[in-house]
Parts: C-alpha cells; structure tokens; sequence
C-alpha cells in the first residue's frame, strides 16, 4: 500500500474557524483547547511532490498553507507570517483539488482548506468565504480513518477518509441512528 500522509481537520463553531495540521500531536493539543468538533482526516498527502509550505502569524494566531514559493517568500520577508517549512507534499498528477478559501470577515482562521465541493458551494454562496482556487492536490489512495473518535459514544465515520466526499449525509444518519440505539452493527466500510 502507498504510504501517506494524514491531514487532520477540527472545527470551532462559534467563530466558524477550521484548523488542519498533519500533526498527531498538535490534532490532540487542539481538541484539549477546545477545538470540540474533530472531524477527523480531511484528506491523505504523498510522502513526495510538490511541496506545500505551512506558515504561521503569531499576531493572529494563525496558519497559512501554500505550494507558491512566491507568496512564501513574499509573506515571510514583509509581513507577521514565518515560514515553518514543509507541510504536506501535493499529488503531481491533478487527483483531488484541495481548495482554498478565504473569509475577510476573520482574523484568525482565515483561511480554510477542504476537498469537498459542496463544502467551497456553500461557504463561498451563504457564508461570506471566498473561493482563492486549488491549492495543491491530495492522494486519492486514501484508506478509512482508524482514528478511534468518538462523540457521544458514537463512532466518527469520516466520508472522506473512506473515499466518499460526498457521503457526509449517509455518514451523519448512520450516527444518529447508531447514538438513538436503532443500529448497533452497521458500519460505512
């Protein structure tokens, strides 16, 4: 099997702010400060390809990633972002756009990353984000999330993880129906 890399991805309702990192350690420290809506893997990277760099701005804390030397390089010598190096790596073949999109409404968090075009649709129609265009490209060899989350004593079943990006429907009712006791021995694998 092709070995990858897992990008993490949690959620903060109240200020609609989404963090992903493909760091293990960083996911946990997250959800210790309150980062409650772990959704799991959003997407797997290669272990080679393009580059795609991860900066960070102290002044807001935030992330920012990107495979364009340029704005790395730009941002990094007039502005608060630091380059931090090597985030991921991107697919060179054009597999699965990860897009990018902005929210000027937003100090930190600004910025959201996410394969699911349904997810850009309504962000960039109802929300107020705007749509900056695909930023690198993740694996499409993906295989299903061995995370052991649960919320509520319910299995996170993560759509994408499980090669269905547009299965957060299926994926949410068979929750519901496992928390409401209806289905015990179900599962999207």
């Amino acid at each position: 099997m092709l070995e990858l890399i897992a990008a993490f991805r949690g959620y903060v309702v109240d200020i609609i702010r989404a963090a992903t990192t493909s760091y293990a350690n960083e996911r946990d420290q997250l959800k210790l400060r309150g980062w409650g809506n772990y959704e799991g893997i959003a997407w797997y990277s290669p272990t080679s390809g393009d580059v795609v760099y991860r900066l960070y701005n102290p002044t807001v804390d935030d992330h920012l990633y990107t495979r364009n030397w340029n704005e790395v390089s730009y941002l990094n010598n007039n502005t608060d972002w630091n380059n931090e190096g090597v985030a991921f790596y991107s697919e060179s073949n054009s597999s699965l756009p990860v897009c990018r999109l902005y929210n000027p409404s937003l100090r930190s968090g600004s910025h959201l990353y996410t394969i699911n075009p349904n997810e850009v649709a309504v962000l960039t129609s109802q929300r107020g984000w705007n749509y900056e265009g695909i930023s690198w490209y993740a694996s499409s060899q993906g295989t299903q999330n061995n995370d052991n989350y649960n919320l509520l004593n319910v299995r996170n079943y993560n759509q994408y993880a499980l090669g269905a990006p547009s299965g957060c429907e299926g994926a949410s009712l068979l929750q519901a129906l496992q928390y409401k006791g209806t289905v015990t021995n179900w599962g999207l694998a």
